[in-house]
């Protein structure tokens, strides 16, 4: 991307404090490096050390002029956490763009996993989710402005053996999102969903998805472009967005397919990703940012 057609869509980003969910590794962490240095920042995610990390890195000065950041450590399905969020962004003059990137996930069956892993997993995607977006909407809409982007999966569309609880929450955030949307719109507010295809990143090294035939074999997105391509949709306002030419494509074609041979479709798929990976066996500790 040209200097000035980047200078153009960093121009249509929401003016004022950003709170960046997951912030400290993989997509979050990215997304807080490229917002303009202008945009005083609010991060979270659970590891406090590498929250304090990067905040020193984006405090650094530009044109003589401080960052403000602030970092914001703890568990998001808690209200006293959500509630920190809040006064930092306050302090920060009121925040009008809440990305949501943070996420958990597993691979593997459900019938061999532990009886907590959906749990786990939702208590981040769904839990943790709801109570951050409801909490800013109900602020953006008081104030009149602002832009809530929630980074979903294209996973949301299709159902999901061998990862049934992350493409079902993520289906859950979907489905939320478009309805607050709806809500929000009349009052300055929009809600907005990227659904990236798979990437490469620390969250899905932590889940165990690098180390999958798909990961292997296949040139696949870093977590810096998905950020570039989350900032754009973010500055198009663009209900949902979906990188590249063939995961929209995709996404149409499977709506007109019946939902069992979707499935069918995609636990051929994941069971070929896992080749010879334990990772189609055996469900790992679910990861969070």
């Amino acid at each position: 991307m040209g200097r000035r057609s980047r200078a153009a869509q960093m121009s249509r980003l929401p003016r004022g404090a950003a709170v960046i969910t997951g912030a400290s590794s993989g997509l979050g962490r990215e997304i807080a490096r490229q917002l303009p240095h202008t945009t005083p920042l609010v991060l979270t995610g659970r590891n406090a050390s590498a929250l304090e990390t990067l905040a020193s890195e984006l405090r650094g000065s530009a044109d003589g002029v401080d960052r403000a950041v602030e970092t914001v450590a703890g568990d998001l399905a808690e209200e006293a956490t959500v509630e920190r969020l809040v006064q930092s962004s306050v302090r920060l003059g009121g925040a009008t763009l809440l990305v949501n990137a943070a996420g958990a996930g597993v691979f593997g069956a459900v019938s061999g996993a532990p009886a907590t892993r959906a749990a786990a997993v939702n208590r981040v995607n769904i839990d943790g989710f709801t109570l951050v977006t409801a909490r800013f909407a109900a602020l953006m809409v008081s104030a009149g402005r602002g832009v809530i982007c929630t980074v979903a999966s294209v996973g949301a569309f299709f159902p999901g053996p061998l990862v049934a609880e992350y493409y079902a929450a993520k289906a859950y955030q979907l489905s939320y999102a478009l309805a607050l949307d709806r809500e929000t719109t009349p009052g300055g507010v929009r809600s907005i969903v990227v659904c990236p295809g798979p990437f490469r990143s620390a969250f899905h090294a932590r889940t165990g998805l690098d180390a999958t035939a798909l990961y292997r074999n296949r040139r696949l997105p870093d977590a810096e472009s998905i950020a570039r391509f989350t900032l754009r949709s973010i500055g198009r306002r663009r209900a949902v967005s979906a990188p590249g030419l063939f995961l929209p494509a995709a996404l149409y074609l499977q709506a007109l397919l019946p939902r069992t041979l979707v499935a069918r479709a995609v636990h051929r798929l994941q069971t070929r990703r896992a080749g010879n990976s334990q990772y189609g066996r055996r469900a790992p500790r679910p990861p969070t940012t």
